[in-house]
């Protein structure tokens, strides 16, 4: 059997453990993979939904990235408000 080395890193994690999914959820997983694909320079803007009750139950989150929450029919609206505000302040 081959030696692995396992790498213990000290960087917070951009969506911890310890949130309320189910285990497996493919949801987190993929919500995971993306952020970690981005990196911290990533604000989120979240939905109404599963992944926005069970990553944020008041007053705990387990993003470690800037998250709003917003209403099903405007998500897009607010996460182009956040692209305009970014490009504004440069």
């Amino acid at each position: 059997m081959p030696n692995k080395a396992i790498i213990k890193s000290n960087a917070k994690p951009l969506l911890a453990p310890g949130h309320r999914a189910c285990a497996g959820c493919g949801q987190l997983i993929a919500a995971r993979t993306v952020v970690e694909a981005l990196g911290p320079n990533t604000i989120i803007a979240n939905a109404t939904g599963c992944l926005e009750v069970t990553t944020t139950p008041y007053p705990e989150s387990a993003w470690g990235v800037p998250w709003i929450h917003s209403l099903f029919e405007n998500a897009a609206a607010v996460a182009s408000g956040v692209r305009a505000a970014l490009d504004y302040n440069k």
